[in-house]
This record gives structure tokens, sequence and C-alpha cells, in this order.
């Protein structure tokens, strides 16, 4: 399928140049929360989640896009790709939420 060798290589060079960037990075050692910044954290995550319950598909987009945060329903796998961006490099992504998510 020439499609996924193509795929494999544009993934493969966003890889290493990514990781060419990583290792270019001066180090940033992060100052550990406290006890206290994290619950608070967690809460502030909370009722984020609370609001996006019951928010309309146009607020949850505006709060999707201004957080970073792209989402991509997979039918025939019934999953949620997600892919956040936290700075202008994107660092982690996860996927394979299941269910009545």
């Amino acid at each position: 399928m020439p499609g996924t060798s193509t795929w494999i290589s544009e993934t493969e060079g966003e890889r290493a140049r990514l990781e060419a960037a990583r290792k270019a990075a001066p180090a940033h050692p992060a100052k550990p929360l406290t006890r206290d910044q994290i619950a608070k954290a967690v809460s502030e995550l909370s009722n984020l989640l609370g609001v996006l319950r019951h928010a309309s598909p146009e607020d949850k987009a505006e709060i999707y896009t201004r957080a970073r945060l792209r989402l991509t329903y997979q039918p025939h796998h019934q999953t949620v790709h997600a892919k956040a961006r936290l700075s202008p490099e994107p660092h982690w992504q996860f996927e394979g939420v299941r269910g009545g998510t």
C-alpha cells in the first residue's frame, strides 16, 4: 500500500527531527510541585470536565482549540486519538480511550 510507506517515512522523519530538537534543547529541570499545587491542578481539571460535560459541541471545539488539544474519533476502532500541543513543538500524545467516554 503506497500510502502506508509514505506515512511511515514522514513519521520517521518527524520523529528524527523532534528527537534532534529535544537533544539540542537546554535542560530545564522542573521544580517539584507541592501537594497543594497538585491538589489544585486536579481540582481545576475536574471543574473543566464538568464544564465540558454540559457544553455544546461548538463550545467544546473552542475549548479544545484554545487548549491546543486535537481529538480525532476513529469509529472503526471506537477510539479517540488525542494530541496536545503544550508548546510550539509536540511533546506527547496518547490514544486508546474506549467505550462510553
